[in-house]
């Protein structure tokens, strides 16, 4: 990990712009893991609770 804060930044900003770019080419592709492109923009469905049965029981 670089300890020089501008450093630091712009290797974090090389890797935003990877994975934007990553982003982007599987948006074009149509490879996106649920999500759906329309005319309107990007659609995700929402998430469904991840909850184990143990935690669900703690909960309740």
């Amino acid at each position: 990990m670089a300890t020089d804060g501008d450093q630091y930044l712009h290797e974090r900003l090389e890797l935003l712009e990877t994975q934007l770019a990553t982003a982007n080419r599987m948006a074009l592709d149509n490879e996106l893991p649920d999500a759906i492109i329309t005319e309107s923009g990007l659609k995700i469905p929402p998430l469904d609770a991840a909850v184990p049965d143990a935690v669900q029981a703690l909960i309740d």
